[in-house]
């Protein structure tokens, strides 16, 4: 059976969660894996505090996301990505 994923791209504004909440739905439905994305900028953070923001900011949106999901059974995961999304 092929896996399919349902890409759900997030700012975490009431309105991408809104869009989010279909997206889980519609993952449910169609017994795909969903993966939450999220793109966050360094700005003009020191490289060194880097490394430190990265895991406060993944730990963060992994937990926003089970909030999200909440009452789901879908399977899914988080990404953070870093720098400006395309």
């Amino acid at each position: 059976m092929e896996r399919r994923t349902i890409l759900l791209p997030t700012d975490f504004s009431p309105w991408a969660e809104q869009a989010c909440q279909q997206g889980f739905a519609l993952a449910v439905r169609e017994h795909a894996h969903d993966l939450l994305r999220s793109d966050l900028a360094f700005g003009d953070m020191p490289l060194p505090l880097r490394g430190q923001a990265e895991k406060a900011l993944q730990t963060e949106t992994e937990a926003r996301r089970r909030t999200l999901a909440a009452g789901q059974s879908v399977a899914g995961e988080t990404l953070v990505v870093w720098g400006s999304p395309p």
